[in-house]
């Protein structure tokens, strides 16, 4: 189901952005609306709940039908790390050291 111009314009004044926004702007918007409304930080639940919807149905125009507007978030920074474990000497031994003593416990020495 496709949105008419009338919901678009309707969502994009609850969100405060123009009409030619793309999804970094729309995202920040959004961001910042629920900040604005949310109902831990004195705002409303039946605005919040505006802000939501508003944001689902700009972001589902933006990138077609069946996104998945929770977890689609390309522009979020992730923090990815390979951990060498090596480089972790302390929490080794930490771990060696306790499954020596479960082992220990349970009569696998």
């Amino acid at each position: 189901m496709t949105a008419n111009e009338a919901e678009l314009a309707k969502a994009r004044e609850v969100l405060g952005i123009g009409p030619n926004e793309d999804e970094t702007v729309l995202r920040n918007a959004f961001r910042r609306r629920s900040m604005e409304t949310h109902p831990d930080r004195d705002g409303s639940a039946e605005e919040f709940a505006n802000v939501r919807a508003a944001y689902a149905l700009l972001l589902e125009h933006l990138t077609g039908p069946g996104s998945d507007w929770l977890v689609a978030d390309q522009d979020e920074e992730v923090d990815v790390r390979i951990v060498d474990e090596e480089s972790r000497p302390k929490r080794r031994r930490f771990e060696e050291m306790f499954l020596d003593a479960l082992r220990r416990e349970h009569g696998q020495d």
